[in-house]
């Protein structure tokens, strides 16, 4: 997959329509999360929801660093899309029914678009930083 940098906010946007229809396809499935003593369960459209409330954020954020300022940092910029698209799909796709194998792969996303929200951070910084001092 040849992922067009210079307009990156188009990937961000189009990942939103499919993580929708993926989260309605399997809407009867819920994310069970244990935090010390308390049990969540969550139903997967919210996460697809949440999701692509980010993905427009993010986009956004692509958006108006393309329309004001210099282009990105590619590799950052293909970090961070892999790190936000992909496991906003893994946690809205059916896995395993096993909770612990489930509630591993969950923790792992989420520490996967921590970094890639970081990455997404220091990105705009650099770009910033590089408008700044020529």
């Amino acid at each position: 997959m040849n992922l067009d940098l210079r307009k990156p906010y188009l990937a961000s946007w189009f990942s939103i329509p499919v993580l929708l229809l993926t989260g309605a396809g399997f809407n009867g499935r819920t994310v069970d999360i244990q935090l010390a003593d308390t049990y969540y369960v969550v139903g997967n459209m919210n996460f697809a929801w949440l999701g692509s409330i980010l993905l427009f954020g993010v986009g956004v954020g692509y958006w108006l660093m393309r329309r004001n300022l210099k282009r990105s940092n590619p590799t950052l910029t293909r970090l961070h899309l892999l790190l936000t698209i992909g496991p906003l799909f893994m946690i809205v796709l059916p896995l395993e029914k096993s909770s612990q194998i489930l509630s591993d792969c969950f923790v792992g996303c989420a520490i996967a678009l921590l970094l890639g929200q970081c990455l997404f951070l220091i990105n705009c910084a650099l770009l910033l930083i590089r408008s700044i001092i020529p």
